[in-house]
């Protein structure tokens, strides 16, 4: 929570902050201070047990860009020892007042460069969306394309939001290991998040109907690829990501190739040791078939941190030779698919203990970056031959 007050004649508000938002203030505030004003011995990193701290912001300028969403955005300025305005941090506020709440709240703080598209103007996209793709694509139309439904994610405490698309589209993986009817449903998987690493964006979304396991592959960082062609109006962001969006559909003809070559292309150890080794994922998601030896950790602490940072040696047993590449790909998305809810898991002495789990931000990054793994193996086989 934070309260404001306007300083009279000046144009400014002085901002209160509790200790929620402190570590963000602590990092901004006294590295944006100009030289002249900073102070001169260096800022230690220390834990403190400071409550509240004053910070202005810049009233006479509010962005009112999504005011239809009860957003105002300020510039956050600096001051310094003496409480004079020492100019801008280079970050701005967002706050919002909604029929719910009325009191204006703090929604996020974030570099003032960086547009602020609102979840509420996301969602404002997604209201036609099945219309339009019938409209822009024929034959989406006549095969009768439908929007099943829409699940809305949450991480980063409700800063990033994913919205997962599924469709009715579907189609056959050839050659799969599971046989004739492994079929695949294809969606989108929207993005958007405020100053956490997620950019807004459109994935490509799949649905193996066979083990009900999602995934979620690589698409477009929209914001960063478009920002330099238009601009930062978050306005004209949203609606080219709009138009985008229906771009999004012809994405899905390149992924079932992917997922096809992959199953017709079998698992050796020079790729097992690539996935393993790029895929950055924990040693308990990869199937009982990649024997992962680690180096033993010997006594002495010094030497520990030297044996730890030994790449593992992987192998592949009996199983793992005989199998596909798409085969290998299913299990090893099914945990982390798994993984975005709570599940039980076995410890190291074979008891099933609770899990809690982890965001979906998280396992959508590792479904990405899996793909992009897999494509890489796919493109470039002499390299593993």
């Amino acid at each position: 929570m934070a309260t404001k007050q306007k300083q009279p004649g000046k144009g400014l508000i002085v901002v209160w902050f509790n200790y929620s938002i402190l570590k963000i203030l602590h990092r901004v505030f006294f590295n944006s201070m100009t030289t002249a004003t900073k102070m001169v011995t260096p800022l230690k990193q220390t834990k403190t047990d400071l409550r509240s701290m004053q910070v202005v912001a810049d009233h006479a300028q509010i962005d009112n860009t999504w005011g239809e969403y009860g957003y105002s955005g300020f510039n956050i300025m600096a001051t310094n020892v003496k409480g004079e305005i020492a100019g801008p941090t280079g970050y701005k506020a967002q706050w919002q007042k909604t029929a719910q709440f009325p009191e204006p709240t703090l929604r996020c703080m974030m570099p003032a460069g960086q547009p602020f598209i609102p979840m509420e103007g996301v969602e404002s996209v997604l209201h036609g969306l099945e219309k339009r793709i019938t409209d822009t694509f024929p034959d989406a139309k006549k095969s009768g394309f439908k929007i099943e439904h829409i699940i809305r994610k949450h991480s980063h405490k409700g800063n990033t939001q994913h919205w997962v698309v599924q469709t009715n589209q579907e189609d056959t993986i050839k050659n799969s290991f599971a046989g004739k009817n492994d079929r695949i449903k294809l969606g989108f998987c929207i993005r958007n998040g405020y100053n956490t690493g997620v950019a807004l964006g459109i994935d490509l979304f799949s649905f193996r109907l066979l083990c009900e396991n999602g995934a979620v592959a690589r698409g477009r960082d929209f914001e960063k690829q478009t920002i330099r062609h238009i601009g930062k109006d978050p306005k004209q962001l949203l609606k080219s990501f709009n138009e985008a969006l229906m771009l999004a559909v012809e994405g899905w003809r390149d992924l079932l190739s992917l997922y096809g070559k992959m199953a017709v292309t079998n698992l050796n150890e020079k790729m097992a040791k690539y996935i393993y080794k790029n895929s950055i994922a924990a040693d308990k998601y990869f199937p009982s078939y990649y024997h992962i030896e680690r180096p033993k950790v010997k006594e002495n602490p010094k030497e520990k941190v030297k044996e730890l940072k030994q790449v593992p040696v992987i192998t592949l047993d009996s199983k793992g030779r005989s199998i596909t590449l798409w085969e290998n790909f299913n299990d090893l998305t099914r945990p982390f698919w798994r993984a975005k809810d709570a599940h039980k898991e076995p410890d190291k002495d074979g008891e099933m203990k609770d899990v809690k789990p982890i965001s979906f931000a998280k396992v959508a990054w590792q479904e990405k970056l899996l793909h992009d793994v897999m494509a890489h193996v796919i493109d470039n086989k002499a390299e593993f031959a």
